[in-house]
């Protein structure tokens, strides 16, 4: 074992350390504001079918994602016998282990091919998600949220132009030139429509639970966007209290209670992020899953594009 690796396993565990701690000051804050009797009467309070109608759209929302990871994948799979469901979930587990959620990177490595064509697979996959959130909520926000116009305008002038800077610098560099088998115009349609629906699975079930704190379902449209966004942030664990910290700042604005507040982004969760976490994690430990690790020369001619 190298020095370098010996520092930057250090480094991943350190990181990891934080995060939890961060997360867990969060959530400490948070609670701490709450009477915790109030807020297990407002928990039993919600319906049984709503809960059941929340977790069933969670194994839809499952199901949207491993489609939008089969099709940006499938182009440059080269290993027909593999278990994709296992890779998938996977990225689950990972995600807890790393920032932001780019954990899920990690997963990559459990599929066989060029290592340049699985960067360009996941950021495909990942890429037109992140896409769709940061658009909708510019576009909601400026309806929703007039009094912070300015803010989403200069969102949208940022997203202009780091699409542009990226435009030049991947023109410039021919990638995709260097990566002309990897068919972009026809996967991204696809990746674009499954992420809309990701958003769309997310936002009935915040509304689900929400419904009756008489706030609108373009709200919760919005909403949902900036959490999405603010989870990306790489400083918590698998984006645990900044989630809540965020739904509380927003919905507070509209009247809802404090309580429905906190519930609505841990039920959600528990059912999309933590349940096929757990599924993930039993994956890696009991499925012995190949690690597929490119040549080190095209690792570092894939770093210098």
């Amino acid at each position: 074992m190298t020095e370098e690796y010996k520092g930057k396993k250090i480094s991943g565990y350190f990181g990891l350390i934080i995060k939890v701690i961060i997360s867990t000051l969060i959530l400490y804050v948070l609670f701490s504001q709450f009477d915790i009797i109030l807020l297990s009467e407002k928990i039993g309070k919600i319906s049984r079918l709503k809960l059941a109608l929340v977790v069933i759209l969670g194994f839809i929302l499952w199901l949207t994602e491993y489609l939008r990871f089969y099709v940006t994948l499938k182009p440059v799979l080269h290993d027909g016998n593999i278990k994709l469901w296992r890779v998938f979930f996977s990225g689950y587990a990972l995600r807890f282990v790393f920032p932001g959620g780019h954990g899920e990177v990690g997963k990559m490595l459990f599929v066989s091919g060029r290592y340049s064509q699985r960067v360009w697979a996941y950021l495909m996959d990942k890429g037109s998600f992140g896409l769709v959130v940061l658009i909708s909520l510019i576009v909601s926000g400026w309806f929703y949220f007039p009094e912070h116009r300015v803010y989403f305008c200069l969102g949208f002038g940022l997203t202009v132009i780091f699409s542009v800077i990226l435009l030049i610098v991947f023109r410039k560099r021919n990638v995709f030139t260097t990566n002309s088998r990897y068919p972009f115009h026809k996967i991204l349609p696809p990746a674009l429509g499954l992420s809309v629906l990701q958003v769309m699975i997310i936002t009935v079930q915040y509304w689900l639970i929400l419904y009756g704190e008489n706030i609108s379902i373009g709200v919760v449209f919005s909403t949902v966007c900036a959490i999405l966004v603010v989870i990306m942030i790489p400083i918590s664990f698998g984006g645990l209290g900044v989630r809540e910290w965020t739904t509380l700042q927003i919905l507070k604005q509209f009247q809802v209670s404090r309580e429905i507040a906190i519930i609505t982004p841990l039920a959600v969760f528990f059912t999309n992020v933590l349940l096929p976490a757990i599924i993930g994690a039993g994956v890696i430990i009991f499925f012995k899953m190949k690690i597929s690790i490119p040549p080190k020369r095209e690792a570092q001619k894939c770093a210098k594009t």
